[in-house]
């Protein structure tokens, strides 16, 4: 069982991101500008990289499940 999908970690370096950018180019307070870019780029990084998340996700389950489903 995994304890972080690859969904969750895509959404969290979006969010990183996300803040990031949103403190260096925007006039914002520092800390809405954290929950702004925190809320933007997890939902951009969940959005856009939805499929390869899945994709992800699928292999490292194969990767750890039963023999029968290695390659």
């Amino acid at each position: 069982m995994w304890l972080l999908s690859a969904r969750t970690a895509l959404s969290l370096i979006g969010a990183a991101a996300g803040i990031a950018l949103a403190r260096e180019f925007t006039g914002l307070s520092p800390l809405v500008a954290v929950i702004v870019g925190a809320l933007a780029g997890s939902a951009l990084a969940g959005l856009a990289l939805s499929p390869v998340a899945d994709r992800i996700d699928r292999t490292l389950h194969r990767m750890g499940g039963p023999g029968r489903f290695r390659r």
